[in-house]
């Protein structure tokens, strides 16, 4: 989706690809360069969001906008601060936008966005009585999938926690042992997190024969599809979005029946 965004200098207005979101281009007016701000990010998110679910949201913007920050600093096109720069305000705009997502989607006029630069959302601690880990298969896109991840989840009444993409293998295998853990959930955003996706899959299955895994490959889908195969032979089910992945993954962690209320933005 387009992102409306204005230049600082001169007021001139522009509508960009939502992809464009952290880059630095420069006003055809006056001729000065600006970045591409969280807060026009946030607009379009919201704008999105309306009569739809948090899931659309993070499949069909959040996650399309992730990978595509990855393959243009791969290509070149993108610059490494740049790319940090638009891993930190997805993150940002997904930390501020999941507790409004109900407000949003409802309309209420009381949802406006806080991502102004004097107010920005504080992140949760991790919870301690979680039941599903998600785990990023390497880099900080994938660590933000498994990030929105557990706010889908939470959504559905099921308790879940992620890791950061900095940690070990062994680190993230370590905390996928906790006594509480019922589900391990492994996401990756692009085709080159596969390699470790299977990596941790297969790790997983090694040292935890009865842990129950979903592998959330939300990737193009010509990358992901010819892959699928050998996934499933360490992981109990391969989710191509975020969406399905929190289905699988309730459906493998039974919710207590006083939390069994669905959200309806919770899809």
């Amino acid at each position: 989706m387009p992102i409306d965004a204005v230049c600082p200098n001169c007021q001139a207005n522009y509508r960009l690809a939502d992809a464009m979101l952290g880059k630095h281009v420069r006003c055809k007016g006056c001729q000065e360069p600006f970045t591409v701000q969280a807060a026009e990010a946030a607009e379009v998110a919201e704008e999105f969001l309306k009569g739809k679910s948090l899931g659309e949201l993070y499949d069909v913007v959040i996650v399309p906008a992730l990978a595509l920050a990855e393959e243009d600093t791969v290509s070149g096109r993108l610059e490494e601060g740049e790319q940090q720069f638009v891993f930190e305000n997805a993150r940002l705009l997904v930390e501020d936008i999941a507790p409004r997502a109900g407000e949003i989607i409802a309309g209420e006029n009381g949802a406006k966005h806080r991502l102004n630069g004097k107010e920005h959302p504080h992140e949760n601690s991790p919870p301690t009585d979680a039941r599903v880990l998600a785990l990023p298969a390497h880099g900080p896109a994938d660590e933000i999938a498994a990030f929105m991840l557990t706010q889908l989840l939470e959504a559905r009444g099921v308790r879940a926690t992620s890791v950061s993409s900095g940690s070990l293998a062994s680190e993230r295998l370590e905390k996928a042992g906790g006594e509480k853990i019922e589900v391990v959930c492994v996401a990756a955003v692009v085709p080159d997190g596969f390699l470790h996706a299977r990596y941790l899959c297969k790790r997983l299955r090694a040292q935890f024969p009865n842990l129950r895994i979903v592998a959330a490959m939300v990737m193009r889908e010509q990358a992901r599809d010819v892959r699928t195969r050998e996934l499933l032979a360490s992981a109990n089910e391969v989710a191509g979005s975020l969406s399905e992945a929190a289905k699988q993954v309730q459906s493998l962690v039974p919710i207590p029946a006083e939390a069994a209320g669905q959200t309806a933005f919770s899809s």
